[in-house]
């Protein structure tokens, strides 16, 4: 009889899973609406951060502030990716379906705060402060959900949809508020606020039925050898900042960034 803890069985569990993963079967047609999902929560995020920029001198009608509110609601993002950056990246390594799931709410109660807040100030920035928490998971899932549902073919599209669709946001939240002000000068802002509420309740909604922390069958070799031999997350972020290239293009990035 082999024990649990045998060479043998753990060799034939990876010949088994090195046969399965080369068929197509293990792609799951679930990895389309968990990036979906995404999408959207990224979009709704990032239009979340923008909101009062574009439509600065309504927003301090409408809250009766001056210039340092609205630089407050465009910090709350900065303050929050310092402070809880390298926490998100470990929360979304370790626990990714509970991390993206509490993320998706954190961003959903907070633009509903800020609908319901009405005029008081200190309620807005409060729920803009909890989807800014939210960010810190954003930031790391692409790549997450790239190794863990998709193919090694379709990694870079994955990463690469994932992360545009953030910026995306930016462009529209500069674009559509001041459409809807325009339109409506006296109800412009909570009719602004509702919509982007509403479409921070769509991920939730799809959440509930398409995220999983894993596939039953790793889609490819990366996620394959990460189950078969898992590393720590303090073994990853050491060898990242031993790698010259991997910094080059951080600082390259956060200069971009600024």
């Amino acid at each position: 009889k082999m024990s649990e803890s045998s060479p043998l069985k753990g060799r034939t569990l990876v010949e088994m899973h090195y046969s399965q993963i080369k068929t197509e079967t293990i792609l799951e047609k679930r990895r389309w609406w968990i990036l979906l999902t995404f999408c959207i929560f990224s979009f709704s995020n990032s239009m979340v951060w923008i909101t009062y920029s574009p439509v600065a001198q309504t927003t301090k009608d409408y809250y009766f502030i001056d210039d340092s509110g609205i630089v407050e609601f465009a910090n709350t993002f900065l303050y929050a990716y310092f402070c809880l950056s390298m926490l998100g990246s470990w929360l979304t390594s370790k626990k990714f379906a509970s991390a993206l799931f509490g993320a998706i709410i954190c961003n959903l109660v907070g633009t509903w705060m800020r609908y319901f807040a009405g005029t008081d100030f200190v309620l807005a920035l409060i729920g803009q402060y909890m989807a800014a928490i939210a960010q810190n998971v954003i930031l790391f899932t692409p790549v997450i959900i790239a190794e863990r549902w998709f193919s090694s073919k379709e990694s870079l599209l994955t990463v690469s949809i994932g992360s545009l669709v953030n910026i995306l946001g930016w462009g529209v939240g500069f674009i559509v508020p001041p459409i809807i002000i325009s339109n409506d000068p006296e109800g412009g802002m909570p009719k602004l606020l509702f919509i982007e509420a509403v479409i921070a309740t769509i991920p939730l909604v799809m959440g509930i039925f398409t995220i999983r922390p894993r596939p039953k069958i790793p889609p490819n070799h990366t996620s394959l050898s990460r189950l078969i031999n898992p590393r720590g997350f303090w073994t990853d972020a050491k060898a990242i900042l031993k790698d010259k290239k991997f910094m080059l293009t951080a600082l390259c990035f956060a200069n971009l960034i600024g």
